[in-house]
């Protein structure tokens, strides 16, 4: 657990460094945002100019879509949420790697929490389209897909950073990389954080 939290207090230190503005609209009683996808940390998988995410927000629940490439082909990612719940008591905006439970002297009011959102293969031209919603945890029962926190507190307010994760072309079992955060990782078939996008609610 403690590798996997560190890995993902550097997805959102990179996050921070790579920051785009997100434009968010009025959908009826909802809230869209696009985000651009982002190359994490120098990857090298490098997103179009055109490629983007998009985010609808209730307070229920929030829908995300990605649409993107430049990513490895024909290999398992998975998506993850890095969760700031109460962003402001965040020391940073946006939120960052001092806002995680991580950090020595994070604010424990901000209810960070990373969750897993999907999983999926790239086609073999390198794009990827993924789609899931994330529900808000019920009477304090936080999702069985979460790296730690209490998950998703209230989709309207919410930070939510998206992390694409790659399990490397070689992964001995592909559909069971899809649905985990270290599965087929292994020296020889390295995972390794290729993209990112930011939503920051307005």
């Amino acid at each position: 657990m403690k590798n996997k939290a560190t890995a993902i207090t550097l997805a959102v230190l990179g996050l921070g460094l790579l920051l785009a503005p997100s434009a968010t609209n009025a959908h009826g009683n909802h809230r869209v945002s696009t985000s651009p996808m982002m190359e994490f940390m120098n990857s090298g998988r490098v997103p179009g100019p055109d490629d983007v995410s998009r985010l609808l927000r209730s307070n229920d629940w929030v829908d995300v879509a990605i649409n993107t490439s430049g990513l490895d082909p024909s290999t398992p990612y998975t998506l993850w949420g890095v969760i700031f719940n109460r962003r402001e008591y965040c020391a940073t905006s946006p939120c960052g790697e001092g806002d995680l439970p991580v950090s020595p002297g994070h604010d424990p009011r901000v209810r960070a929490s990373v969750v897993y959102v999907t999983g999926g293969f790239s086609g073999a031209d390198g794009t990827m389209r993924l789609e899931a919603r994330l529900h808000r945890a019920k009477n304090g029962v936080k999702p069985t897909d979460t790296l730690f926190g209490a998950g998703l507190l209230d989709g309207g307010p919410t930070e939510i950073h998206f992390v694409l994760r790659g399990h490397g072309q070689e992964a001995a079992e592909p559909l069971l990389a899809i649905g985990s955060y270290n599965a087929g990782c292994t020296d020889a078939n390295p995972c390794s954080d290729q993209q990112a996008t930011v939503h920051v609610a307005r």
